[in-house]
């Protein structure tokens, strides 16, 4: 019977896992990145809100610094966002340095909420899981 549980709960676990986004950053132009892959939902509900509190919540760009443990503690760059043809596009309002390298944190909201995500991923209630998306200019 124990068997049976694990196998169930492998399979969930793997199923879950299987209908990840894929977010990708592209370079457009000099000084804008495209950021494509998010959910059409989210998209719609970040169309309506003109204000970049929730952009920097939701998807903040930030450079990379030389030491990958300071990532954290980073100020984000700050820029205009705006949503065209189903990519957010991000310019910032000083140009991007070339040659630096820069990241994309974005937030997944969807996951880390319910208990059963805190369990399996070993998140602390409010610490929300998120993906770094790399790029350099």
């Amino acid at each position: 019977m124990k068997k049976a549980w694990c196998i169930l709960l492998v399979l969930f676990a793997a199923c879950s896992s299987a209908n990840k986004d894929e977010i990708t950053v592209k370079i457009s132009g000099k000084n804008e990145i495209r950021i494509h892959g998010l959910p059409a939902e989210a998209l719609s509900k970040l169309a309506h809100d003109t204000s970049n509190a929730k952009w920097l919540s939701l998807l903040p760009v930030y450079r990379l610094p030389a030491d990958d443990e300071l990532k954290d503690y980073q100020p984000e760059q700050p820029g205009r966002y705006k949503i065209v043809n189903n990519n957010i596009c991000f310019t910032p309002d000083t140009a991007f340095a070339k040659g630096q390298s820069y990241f994309v944190r974005y937030y997944r909201y969807a996951e880390g909420g319910s208990l059963w995500d805190i369990i399996r991923k070993k998140n602390k209630p409010g610490d929300h899981p998120h993906t770094d998306l790399p790029f350099k200019l």
